[in-house]
């Protein structure tokens, strides 16, 4: 039998990896791909298909297989497999989305001489991993089984070693824009009546969202003679995030904020009551299919990169494009009609055949099978600190004090 297992940090909530892991568990179990989910983080799984798959999360899986006994991690390895019910027999596909689950992946497909493919769905995977760590993920690159979400990943991520893909590296498609769907409103969505409606769809925890709130404030406070309502299609577990949004915006009587929380679907009757959005990466391209005026933000150093179908195709990374301020962009939008003197370029529907891009990458991995020997990296930095844990107090043990420390990190923000 043909299995699937994918690995990612986190199933619950809701944002453009989850959509993704979605997606792809979808189309897997469409080609008749029996599909399993394995995820490290806890929380409210948001995306209805993703719930049959909350077995598979175990805290286990947010530290790498490096910092356990070398008898847990076979063990725990075996568990996997056994639950997942593999037999010599099958054929198996490990995909892992982050960074650290690829540790985890190798060692899985080594145990059922299956193939392990390494999807970095992070954009920057140079603050990820440590440099003592990247030898492993250059030994996937020479076998042709590690591929990034844009062609800057990896370069990003070998920062020169070996002079690898200096330039430009492999890169695949994320599906996980189709999230909008023709269904009610949900309550808590109070939208004033107002001269203008401004609208955000992602995480609140994405490093963007600080200064995209500063600009809009300052357009805001510099415009007392109109309203505005700003819609935060999104949500997070960071607290202090949540707080920093209300300070920012909390005294300005013309400026109405409403903010959802994980939402999924979107409703398709939202979009038509917002003139303008603003979101980075996927979750631009979200907006941008429904034909709303969409500026993206740029990933790294959170400023606007354009109008998507007006000035740039880019959502992610500026190609070029001159760097223009938000507030700068607003004033060219609802001022001096900047809209109505471009041309528009509407976005290609994204289906599902944009995953056969996944399978023309499986065929061009090295035919033979060989596995990274994972459990001889050293770990350093906090991954030291876990193993010495690990080996004082024992693995689960660990992790249990992780989990707490995890917790009362959380309750201290509350």
């Amino acid at each position: 039998m043909n299995k699937y297992i994918l690995m990612t940090m986190g199933i619950s909530g809701m944002g453009g990896g989850q959509m993704y892991i979605r997606n792809k568990m979808l189309y897997m179990e469409n080609k008749g791909w029996k599909t399993f989910v394995y995820a490290g983080l806890s929380g409210e799984i948001v995306i209805p298909e993703l719930k049959r798959f909350s077995s598979g999360i175990d805290p286990v899986l947010t530290s790498s297989p490096f910092v356990y006994s070398k008898k847990f991690v076979e063990s725990y390895v075996k568990k996997i497999l056994c639950d997942c019910d593999i037999t010599d027999k099958d054929n198996v596909i490990v995909e892992t989305g982050t960074a650290h689950m690829s540790y985890w992946g190798e060692l899985i497909a080594k145990e059922c001489n299956g193939r392990h493919i390494c999807f970095l769905l992070d954009e920057r995977n140079d603050l990820l991993v440590r440099k003592e760590y990247i030898p492993f993920f250059y030994y996937k690159y020479e076998r042709n089984e590690l591929v990034g979400i844009n062609g800057k990943a990896l370069p990003l991520l070998f920062r020169g070693y070996k002079n690898c893909c200096d330039k430009e590296g492999p890169a695949l498609p994320a599906l996980c824009q189709n999230v909008v769907e023709d269904c009610p409103i949900p309550s808590n969505i109070n939208l004033n009546k107002a001269d203008y409606t401004l609208g955000s769809i992602g995480r609140l925890e994405k490093p963007y969202v600080p200064y995209m709130i500063g600009q809009i404030v300052e357009y805001v406070k510099n415009h007392q003679n109109k309203t505005f309502n700003l819609l935060l299609i999104g949500g997070t577990n960071d607290v202090n995030r949540i707080e920093e949004i209300k300070k920012a915006t909390g005294n300005i009587s013309n400026l109405n904020v409403v903010i959802t929380g994980y939402l999924f679907p979107i409703p398709l009757r939202i979009f038509p009551m917002v003139d303008l959005f603003i979101s980075s990466a996927g979750s631009a391209g979200v907006s941008y299919g429904q034909n709303i005026p969409t500026i993206a933000l740029d990933a790294a150093d959170k400023k606007p990169i354009g109008i998507l179908g007006y000035t740039t195709s880019h959502s992610l990374y500026r190609d070029g494009e001159e760097i223009i301020e938000l507030a700068e962009w607003l004033k060219l939008i609802f001022e001096e009609n900047f809209l109505s003197r471009h041309s528009y370029t509407p976005k290609k529907n994204d289906n599902f055949e944009l995953l056969k891009k996944h399978d023309k990458f499986l065929l061009s991995c090295k035919e033979e099978k060989d596995y990274y020997d994972v459990m001889s990296i050293r770990p350093s930095g906090k991954d030291m600190i876990k193993r010495i844990a690990a080996f004082l107090i024992g693995n689960m043990s660990m992790v249990s004090l992780k989990e707490r420390i995890n917790n009362y990190r959380t309750k201290s923000n509350e």
